[in-house]
Formats: C-alpha cells, sequence, structure tokens
C-alpha cells in the first residue's frame, strides 16, 4: 500500500505545478552583482612619547665653588665603626679647635683654607677618572691624598689616607 501512495503522489504534486503555471527550470545567474564592504576607520587621537632624562649635577659642580666648613673629624679611621673623634663642630671636649675652619676648592683647581687665624693656599685636583679620589697640595705643607666616600650638595665626607683622618665638611649657609 505504501508503494501506490508514493506512486500517486509525485504524479499528483507534478500536476498542481504545471496547472499553477509555474515554470520548472533550472536557477541562472545572467548578472553577478558585486558588493564591497569597505570600513573606514578614522584616528583622532594621537599619542607622543618622549623620553627625557634629567641628567644630576657633576661631581665637579657639587664640589666645587662653596665655602666647606668642618663638622666632624676622626682620626684613625680604617672603615665604618673605626677611629677616634678628633672634633665635632660646637663640641666641648673636641682634641683641637677647628670651629673656624672653612675651605674652598674652585674649579680651576685652586684651594684655599682658613683654620682660625691661619690661610693655607695649594692647589687640588681629582686623581681618578671617575672623580672620586683626589689630592690637595698646599703651599709648605705637603700632599694629602683623599678619597670621596660620599658628596651632594650640602655635605661631602671624604678619607684622607696620607693621615688616616676622615673629614666630613658641611657646607657653610650664605
Amino acid at each position: 500500500m505504501k508503494k501506490i501512495i508514493t506512486i500517486v503522489t509525485v504524479p499528483a504534486i507534478f500536476a498542481l505545478l504545471v496547472m499553477a503555471n509555474l515554470n520548472l527550470t533550472s536557477c541562472k545567474k545572467s548578472n553577478p552583482v558585486t558588493v564591497y564592504d569597505t570600513t573606514v576607520v578614522t584616528v583622532h587621537d594621537t599619542t607622543v612619547v618622549k623620553d627625557t632624562i634629567t641628567k644630576g649635577p657633576s661631581i665637579l659642580s657639587m664640589f666645587t665653588g662653596k665655602q666647606w666648613e668642618l663638622d666632624t673629624v676622626y682620626s684613625n679611621w680604617t672603615g665604618p665603626g673605626t677611629g677616634s673623634l678628633e672634633y665635632a663642630k660646637g663640641g666641648a671636649t673636641n682634641v683641637e679647635d677647628l670651629d673656624n675652619y672653612y675651605s674652598t676648592y674652585t674649579i680651576d683647581g685652586f684651594f684655599w683654607a682658613l683654620e682660625n687665624t691661619t690661610y693655607y693656599s695649594g692647589t687640588w685636583n681629582f686623581t681618578n677618572s671617575d672623580s672620586s679620589a683626589f689630592e690637595v697640595t698646599l703651599s709648605g705643607v705637603g700632599t694629602s691624598h683623599l678619597r670621596l666616600i660620599s658628596l651632594t650638595d650640602s655635605t661631602f665626607t671624604a678619607y684622607d689616607s696620607t693621615g688616616q683622618v676622615i673629614d666630613i665638611e658641611k657646607i657653610t649657609p650664605p
């Protein structure tokens, strides 16, 4: 019975299509249409990157052209925690009075110091390429070989290997 329904169903559908005047021809593309999809992106933000390196003051500019005043002096100093305190600014038990000791290093290599009423003059220069060691030659006194341990715009610490002395000097306020 199934075969009868299948055979009858196909001709019946065909007959309906013919009566409805439908055209059963194959699909043919005669005028192809090309569609272009374009996206426009406009950028209004601009990012500018600037790399600025700020160079700090040089050792020479921090060291020279200032009047330095002694703050602390240790003798027999060979490293941190060693040595004997010889002088502290304003101290009551100082071995020597250096309250009126002032010194200046000029950019052109001249050095002068005033210790109470005694005036010293001489020359100075850095002795290595990184400006961490220098020497001071005083007329009639001799040459001291020093190493900068620390240096800022307002204070420096130097080790005098000639006499195993460490000086902490601070800039004198104007």
